[in-house]
C-alpha cells in the first residue's frame, strides 16, 4: 500500500481519476498487468488506503459499474495524512527517459512511470512489435490509454521524445473505404464523403452512372490518417484528382482543410472542395442548430481552401449558431433534377 500511496503523492495533486488510480496501481505493482482480477486488486488497494486514512472515496452512487467489482470514479488524498505517509522511493529511470522524466508532472508523469516500469521489466528482452492498443492494455490495463498520448505523427510519444518502437508497438491506420463503379471512369476525380450514409447514396449512384473514378468514405476524423491511401486508389483507378464534401460545421471543414495542409507539406495531390455540392447545401440544405448551440469560428485556412462566396455563406450560417448536415443531399437528390450539382464540373469555383 505504501508504494501505491507514494505514487499518488508523487503526482503533486490531491484528487485522482479512475484512470490515474489504475496507472498508479500498475506502476506500484507491475505484476497486476498479468493478474486475472486487476479490478479486485485495485479495489483492495484503495480500501486498504482508505482504512489507513490515506484517501477518501466517493459515495457508491459515484462508482463505475461497467465491470465487477464496481470501482470508485475518483479518490482524494487526505491532507492530514500526507506528512505521515512515507516518501516514495526514487524511481530508477531507464536511460531513454531519464533526461526529461524529472520535468513531467501529474498524469503525464504517471504515464511515463508506467512506461518506465514496462521497459525495466523487458530490459534484456527483444520486444515483438504489436499494435498500439495491445501494448497499451499490457502497460496500463486500458487498451486506449496509450493512443491518447500519441503525437500527431502517430509514431512518437511525449512531444517526439519517445519513438513507439522503444516499447515495441506500431500505429494501426484504419482501411480507407472506397468503391469503383461497375463501368470504370479513368481520368475522372475521386469523390470523398465525410460520413458513411452519404457515401452509401453516392456509391450506389456512381455504380450506375460511372461519373467518378471512385467514391471514398472519410469516416469523419479517420480521414486524417487514411488519406494517404488515396494515392493507391488514384493509381488503381487512374483518377485525375480528389474532391471532398462534408458537413457544413467547423469540424466538417477543419477535417479537409487540415488534411489538405498535410498533403501540401508532403507534396501530395491536393484535396479540393466540391464547390457545387457545397453551394447546393448552402442554398437548399436543411439547417439545424449546431450541437454546441454556440456561434462558431472559421477553421484556420478555410478562406484559402474555399471560394469567397462559400466562405461567406458559412460565416453567415455559423453566426446564427446553425449547421447543415451533408445528408441534405442524398439518394433522392441524386435521382432527381438536382443531380447535376453532384457532377465534377460543378466542383470548379464560379
Amino acid at each position: 500500500m505504501g508504494d501505491f500511496v507514494g505514487h499518488l503523492r508523487s503526482l503533486g495533486k490531491r484528487r485522482f481519476t479512475l484512470d490515474e488510480l489504475r496507472t498508479a496501481h500498475l506502476a506500484a505493482f507491475p505484476e497486476v498487468a498479468d493478474a486475472p482480477a486487476p479490478r479486485r486488486l485495485l479495489l483492495e488497494a484503495l480500501e486498504a488506503a482508505r482504512a489507513a486514512g490515506h484517501v477518501t472515496l466517493p459515495h457508491t452512487r459515484y462508482w463505475e459499474r461497467t465491470g465487477m467489482p464496481h470501482l470508485p470514479k475518483s479518490a482524494t488524498l487526505c491532507i492530514d495524512r500526507l506528512a505521515a505517509t512515507p516518501t516514495p522511493r526514487p524511481i530508477a529511470w531507464v536511460p531513454e527517459l531519464v533526461a526529461f522524466a524529472g520535468s513531467e508532472r501529474g498524469r503525464r508523469r504517471t504515464t511515463l512511470a508506467a512506461i518506465n516500469r514496462f521497459l525495466l521489466r523487458h530490459r534484456n528482452i527483444a520486444l515483438r512489435e504489436v499494435p498500439v492498443n495491445e501494448r497499451s492494455l499490457q502497460i496500463f490495463g486500458n487498451e486506449k490509454r496509450l493512443e491518447t498520448y500519441l503525437d500527431p505523427d502517430g509514431a512518437t510519444l511525449f512531444d517526439g521524445r519517445i519513438p513507439i518502437g522503444l516499447i515495441g508497438c506500431r500505429p494501426v491506420t484504419p482501411p480507407l473505404a472506397f468503391e469503383i463503379p461497375d463501368r470504370p471512369a479513368p481520368g475522372m476525380p475521386i469523390l470523398v464523403l465525410e460520413n458513411l450514409h452519404p457515401w452509401e447514396s453516392f456509391r450506389l449512384w456512381n455504380a450506375r452512372q460511372g461519373i467518378y473514378a471512385a467514391i471514398a468514405c472519410g469516416y469523419g476524423n479517420a480521414v486524417r490518417k487514411t488519406h494517404r491511401q488515396l494515392e493507391q486508389v488514384t493509381e488503381l483507378t487512374g483518377a485525375s484528382g480528389l474532391l471532398y464534401v462534408g458537413d457544413l460545421d467547423p469540424p466538417g471543414l477543419e477535417i479537409p482543410t487540415g488534411v489538405n495542409r498535410e498533403r501540401q507539406t508532403r507534396c501530395l495531390a491536393p484535396l479540393e472542395p466540391h464547390c457545387g455540392l457545397y453551394r447546393w447545401l448552402l442554398r437548399h440544405g436543411r439547417r439545424r442548430r449546431s450541437d454546441s448551440g454556440a456561434k462558431h469560428r472559421a477553421p484556420p485556412g478555410l478562406s484559402d481552401w474555399l471560394p469567397g462566396d462559400i466562405a461567406a455563406g458559412l460565416a453567415e450560417l455559423w453566426a446564427a449558431g446553425e449547421m447543415i448536415p451533408q445528408e441534405s443531399f442524398g439518394t433522392e437528390q441524386l435521382a432527381g433534377p438536382d443531380a447535376g450539382w453532384a457532377l465534377p464540373g460543378r466542383a470548379a469555383p464560379t
